[in-house]
């Protein structure tokens, strides 16, 4: 769930360290967003569900929450990025929740998509906004955190999108 908070930042960790990182903002009491998501994989007859994070790497957190020289205590962050844009920031992660929260398949992609710029107007992603896009039979919502260059994409049905 994402907290309430008046500005966001972003923590660059060290690889695979961003529930270590969490953890360690929680026990100080500070407010940060890890989105997980649920991933199967099949090792021969066995499968194991994991939660992973969206955003390799990062974990967003209340900036005015704790000093900067604190979190470099952990030994487990490379570096800290402040949003040029605190809002456009905060809209992007309000989108990621929804995205979420609403139960639908999401699938990590690295790389920004060129396309409409939408909103759905129903169904469980209703109110998110993100880009459109027709790949081959497909129709896809790529939901982003564009000051990371990262996002996730969600299958849509084009009945449910309108262009803003």
């Amino acid at each position: 769930m994402l907290p309430v908070v008046e500005s966001w930042a972003v923590i660059h960790t060290h690889s695979r360290c961003e529930k270590v990182v969490a953890e360690f903002l929680e026990k100080k009491g500070v407010k940060y967003y890890l989105p997980l998501i649920k991933k199967r994989r099949i090792y021969g007859r066995h499968i194991r569900e994991s939660m992973l994070p969206v955003f390799s790497g990062y974990v967003f957190y209340d900036y005015d929450g704790i000093p900067r020289s604190d979190i470099f205590k952990t030994k487990k962050v490379a570096k800290i990025i402040e949003p040029r844009n605190k809002e456009q920031l905060k809209k992007e992660l309000e989108n990621i929740e929804k995205a979420i929260s609403s139960g639908v398949y999401l699938e990590r992609i690295n790389r920004l998509q060129k396309g409409d710029r939408v909103i759905v107007k129903s169904g469980p992603l209703a109110g998110v906004e993100g880009i459109f896009l027709r790949h081959k039979n497909r129709t896809k919502l790529i939901i982003s955190i564009s000051m990371l260059g990262m996002s996730v994409e969600a299958d849509i049905d084009e009945a449910s999108v309108e262009i803003l």
